[in-house]
């Protein structure tokens, strides 16, 4: 958001929460009070379930994700992007299938090294389809899959 507001102080963030808990919607109303915040989810179908979702997909030039570790929003962002064919921008996130605690990861990763040879050794469909299709049709992906993903 203080990038956002830097770089881009024109801009209108409307933010789109999965939570706000613990004071977390006073402190970012305090922090940005241009920013809005339209709560909603998805329907089954893939649509906004609420007005405010609804009106900010309609109004929105982007959709700007930065999710987490996993990218666990991935389902959303496919759904903005079918919806309304606009762009979709991934920031922060992390898709990592080779390191980390699941079954047959190890912890640390390992070497560059190690890391370069066990991606290249990855199946073409190691990826969920969500995420394989943003992915594919980002604006942007700041994540070290994407480059093996367009290979």
């Amino acid at each position: 958001m203080s990038l956002i507001g830097r770089y881009f102080p024109e801009a209108e963030v409307t933010l789109w929460p999965g939570q706000l808990g613990h004071g977390s919607r006073e402190l970012l109303t305090k922090a940005y009070p241009k920013l809005k915040i339209a709560e909603g989810s998805l329907d089954q179908p893939g649509r906004p379930t609420t007005l405010a979702l609804t009106q900010a997909w309609s109004e929105a030039d982007l959709y700007l994700s930065g999710s987490g570790s996993g990218f666990p929003a991935s389902n959303h962002a496919v759904a903005f992007q079918k919806a309304t064919g606009k762009p979709v921008g991934v920031f922060g996130v992390s898709a990592d299938p080779i390191s980390g605690l699941e079954k047959g990861r190890e912890p640390e990763g390992g070497t560059l090294k190690d890391l370069r040879t066990k991606s290249l050794k990855l199946p073409a469909n190691h990826l969920p389809a969500n995420l394989r299709y943003i992915i594919d049709r980002s604006a942007f992906f700041s994540a070290a899959i994407r480059s093996r993903a367009t290979t």
